[in-house]
């Protein structure tokens, strides 16, 4: 559903990147929109792509938006603090990714 209330229907089916998106869009109703300025700027009206497991992330964000407070700060004291202790510790303030070329590598 668009942001006008109108209803999108799936149109076709793609692959990209490996992944299966649907895109969504009703071009009809979107011409006769009255918050089309403010949700588009494309002529033809809003086209929606979701990937096929797209609900599976969506239930992660809202689970992690629900449990912001109990959960996930109390892991960032709890686990996270000792990591930078320990990187503090041995002077491991960033990490290097390129420089000394491992033997019989260029």
């Amino acid at each position: 559903m668009c942001p006008g209330g109108i209803i999108l229907s799936p149109k076709c089916d793609y692959i990209k990147d490996g992944k299966k998106f649907t895109r969504y869009h009703n071009y009809k109703e979107c011409k006769k929109c009255l918050v089309r300025d403010k949700c588009t700027k494309c002529q033809k009206g809003r086209a929606v792509e979701r990937w096929e497991h797209q609900e599976v992330l969506d239930n992660v964000d809202r689970q992690t938006k629900e449990n912001w407070d109990n959960k996930y700060l109390k892991r960032q004291q709890l686990s996270e603090h000792p990591f930078g202790t320990i990187k503090r510790g041995t002077d491991n303030y960033y990490v290097l990714t390129r420089g000394i070329a491992l033997s019989g590598q260029r």
